[in-house]
């Protein structure tokens, strides 16, 4: 927010300056250099009024809420009350240091076991459902591998009753076309027989005619050979 970042800057090693105590002398009255988990900072110096505020003003530019902190002053004096914060801050020894509090430590600690355990947990509960899916899965490929040896036989049945089916109308057939072809060939025998028959017929008959007018020719051939024997 807006009043968090007017609170506090952070402070350029170039501003950092040193009284005749080997104290950091404030480089502006209302702000006081404070070195906060690795970082420089200068807070206003009105939260420096009671421990609480200070601890408060921390939390808020460190972003770290709920947490607690221990603060030293330049001496290593720990600061443990609003009178040491300000004895320290009056007397300049500073920059105030500031880290973690063990309880604060502790904590983030146990917070970090809680999200690891959630976290673990959520892997478990993702690997149950996996395995669950996997089983389901397996299930199913073994429904869909039954179904298909099912299939697989019904469709061998069926192939095998159409290849005898087809085999028994093949040999049908088969001595249908033979019994046809040997009646198509007793008939053909029949009807050159009966051809060989009329044309011998006829032949004869041809034979005969021929017979009959060479006999006729030569009864002609005589009546005419007595009529000129008697005109003579």
């Amino acid at each position: 927010t807006k009043s968090t970042e007017s609170s506090y800057t952070e402070l350029p090693q170039s501003e950092i300056i040193l009284n005749g105590n080997g104290n950091t002398a404030l480089t502006s009255n209302s702000k006081i250099p404070v070195k906060a988990c690795g970082r420089s900072l200068l807070i206003d110096r009105s939260s420096t009024n009671s421990l609480h505020e200070f601890q408060m003003a921390l939390q808020t530019i460190l972003q770290m809420q709920d947490q607690s902190f221990d603060i030293v002053d330049s001496a290593d004096a720990v600061i443990a009350s609003d009178i040491a914060l300000q004895d320290a801050v009056g007397a300049g020894r500073l920059p105030l240091s500031v880290t973690l509090a063990d309880t604060s430590i502790h904590y983030i600690e146990n917070r970090r076991e809680e999200l690891a355990q959630m976290q673990w947990k959520l892997v478990r509960d993702k690997m149950k459902a996996c395995q669950a899916d996997v089983q389901t899965l397996c299930r199913e490929v073994k429904e869909v591998k039954a179904q298909l040896d099912v299939q697989r036989k019904d469709n061998a049945a069926e192939a095998e009753a159409l290849r005898s089916e087809l085999h028994a109308v093949i040999g049908t057939v088969k001595k249908e076309s033979q019994e046809g072809l040997h009646q198509m060939g007793e008939l053909s025998n029949s009807i050159i027989h009966m051809l060989k028959s009329e044309t011998n017929k006829r032949e004869f008959d041809i034979q005969a005619v021929e017979h009959k007018l060479h006999q006729l020719r030569n009864s002609v051939d005589r009546e005419h050979a007595d009529r000129k024997a008697e005109h003579e």
